[in-house]
């Protein structure tokens, strides 16, 4: 009976083990995933209007990492032959642009209608340079680049 009872404690110290093990392989998925992550993940954009020099496309995509925007950092590019040029750029109908969307892991989120102005005729693609605050660390990222329907 000792033996068996042994036995059975050792075959639960390392269920406990293996336990454990899962465990510490999870916190440490997680830790690099917030690394690593992007701020924003499947983001696609849907011409609204093309007016003389300025287009209007509704943004949508998942956020998956809570940062917070930099204020004043959203910089707007059009890109002709592949060539990015400044230009500039708003979000029309956000009333607190330098803020933060929360986070949405599971469901598409609008981002709302984003423009571009300044553009000549012959551009092709637009695109949106932002810096995010994730922690104690500042990226930059692109958004989009996305194509001007003619």
């Amino acid at each position: 009976m000792v033996e068996s009872s042994g036995g059975e404690m050792i075959r639960k110290a390392r269920k406990i083990q293996d336990y454990a093990i899962v465990v510490l392989l999870l916190v440490i998925v997680v830790f690099f995933a917030q690394l690593y992550l992007p701020v924003t993940f499947l983001m696609k954009a849907e011409q609204v209007s093309r007016v003389e020099s300025a287009v209007t496309m509704r943004v949508s995509g998942y956020k998956l990492r809570d940062c917070e925007v930099v204020k004043g950092s959203p910089v707007g590019w059009y890109v002709i032959g592949g060539e990015p040029i400044e230009t500039s750029f708003e979000f029309v109908d956000d009333l607190t642009p330098d803020s933060s969307k929360p986070k949405s892991l599971f469901e598409r989120q609008s981002f709302g209608l984003w423009k571009w102005e300044g553009l000549p005729e012959f551009a092709d693609e637009v695109r949106l340079t932002i810096k995010h605050t994730c922690g104690s660390e500042t990226k930059t990222r692109i958004v989009g680049t996305w194509p001007i329907e003619r």
